[in-house]
């Protein structure tokens, strides 16, 4: 009976003893440590807070060009050669050099807004030295001949 008894005085002594260590690292600030119980096998990263970026000077020191605008996307008018003229007249086209990455639907309003036409089709090709050729195809009222030379190339 005095073993019982000496068991249950330990025993509430130990329950005692960690409940005053329980509550010495409450009023400290800490909190008592306990072994998580896993349920399944599988390790998920617990979600943490994730703050926005905010750095101290900027990476780039210049900004990235967000498009091509229109002067960008229609360098030039090819000029040279009798095939250019006859195209000119004949089926009332004007050949440009583009920018590469430029789709037709760009050069068609780039076109538009620099020369205040109105454009049919284009067509584009590139040629064997990497630059792109568009053929511009102006509607039948509007004759190629005087806009080529408002351009300047006849």
């Amino acid at each position: 009976m005095k073993r019982q008894n000496d068991a249950k005085i330990s025993k509430e002594h130990q329950t005692k003893k960690a409940l005053n260590k329980i509550k010495s690292l409450l009023k400290s600030g800490k909190r008592p440590s306990a072994r998580k119980i896993w349920h399944n096998t599988h390790f998920r990263r617990p979600a943490t807070l994730r703050l926005a970026k905010a750095p101290k000077y900027a990476r780039s020191s210049v900004e990235k060009n967000k498009g091509l605008d229109r002067y960008q996307i229609l360098k030039y008018p090819l000029t040279a050669g009798e095939g250019v003229l006859k195209l000119i007249e004949e089926q009332n086209t004007i050949i440009f050099l583009t920018d590469l990455h430029a789709s037709k639907k760009q050069i068609k309003k780039a076109f538009e807004k620099m020369y205040d036409t109105k454009v049919e089709l284009v067509r584009t090709q590139i040629r064997s030295t990497g630059d792109k050729k568009a053929f511009i195809k102006i509607p039948k009222e509007i004759e190629a001949v005087e806009l080529a030379t408002k351009i300047g190339i006849c």
